[in-house]
């Protein structure tokens, strides 16, 4: 989502992360580790604290929205290792839908979270829909839209 929902007062970070209690705490870790919150969930009393709007920037909260893809990657990637033969595997990476995850943050915490999109997700296709035109050159092409239709097509190399 453009804006991150949670339901404030109710939800720990943990349910975030994991609303069907299948990742370990070290798993849930992990995610928070990799998008670079790691002291912020510490701060607000870790991953069984509530989590409270007023104390998660906008920022924060693109990256909390992050680390939800990356949990979810990890637990993909469990699934994965529980099957017995390679033809039992899910052999296509994935696909990474990304609609203006960008938006409104500063370019610091843009930086970071491509950063984390890349390297986390570096197997996966990533469609990355935006207005902000700052970081195409780290993409391998560049679908413009017009009027509804693909109007030009790039390769950015």
């Amino acid at each position: 989502p453009q804006e991150m929902m949670f339901l404030p007062g109710t939800e720990t970070f943990r349910q975030l992360l994991d609303p069907d209690g299948n990742l370990s705490d070290e798993q849930c870790r992990t995610a928070i580790v990799e998008v670079g919150l790691n002291d912020l969930v510490e701060d607000l009393g870790g991953l069984d604290a509530l989590i409270s709007e007023d104390k998660v920037s906008h920022g924060q909260k693109q990256l909390l929205s992050l680390a939800v893809a990356v949990a979810r990657k990890l637990r993909r990637d469990q699934a994965d290792m529980s099957r017995d033969t390679e033809t039992e595997k899910d052999s296509s990476r994935g696909i990474l839908l990304l609609d203006e995850v960008t938006a409104n943050v500063n370019f610091e915490t843009e930086d970071k979270m491509l950063e984390v999109i890349f390297r986390v997700f570096g197997d996966y296709t990533v469609l990355n829909v935006t207005h902000r035109l700052r970081s195409l050159h780290r993409f391998d092409a560049v679908y413009s839209m017009s009027g509804g239709k693909v109007s030009a097509i790039e390769d950015v190399e």
